[in-house]
């Protein structure tokens, strides 16, 4: 059941890569338009989505983990890297850190020191990649460098998150 539910969301990531693709010539390699041509003419949430995919990737991981046959691993390999392509296509940072935490947390719980180390450099590798192919952070860190976060538009959420939180 796991396994078809990632092969489904894997045919739904081939589609959105396609549209993507097809659609070139009208977002030019925007990601905000990108995102928004998606969304508007696939009729879904991306960031929804990212939460299908993250979902399948962790099924994925624990597939790779279980089977013996190298065959199959690299099968589910492939499709891992088709889903994390997506989510990056989708510009989904929160599913994508998300992902990245809960591989950490495995990774310190379930495996041994070299496996410890192997995770921990390709999430290295991963948040990288993340930072420097999507455009939100480049915004985001400019307009911090410009501005104050009490002028965010977030601010206030953030702040009132924080009261709440202290029980204020």
């Amino acid at each position: 059941l796991l396994l078809f539910y990632s092969v489904c969301i894997c045919l739904i990531c081939l589609y959105i890569i396609n549209f993507y693709i097809s659609y070139i010539p009208h977002h030019k390699y925007n990601w905000y338009v990108a995102r928004f041509f998606i969304e508007y003419n696939l009729e879904f949430h991306s960031t929804y989505m990212g939460i299908w995919i993250g979902i399948a990737i962790l099924f994925l991981i624990h597939l790779i983990l279980l089977l013996k046959s190298n065959m199959y691993k690299f099968f589910l390999l492939f499709m891992i890297i088709l889903l994390f392509s997506t989510l990056l296509i989708l510009n989904t940072r929160m599913a994508l850190y998300s992902l990245i935490i809960i591989l950490i947390v495995n990774a310190f719980l379930f495996f041994d020191k070299r496996q410890k180390i192997y995770v921990l450099l390709t999430s290295l590798f991963f948040s990288i990649l993340i930072i420097s192919l999507t455009n939100r952070y480049k915004d985001d860190f400019s307009f911090l460098k410009e501005n104050t976060l009490k002028k965010s538009e977030r601010y206030p959420i953030y702040k009132c998150s924080l009261e709440l939180t202290k029980g204020h």
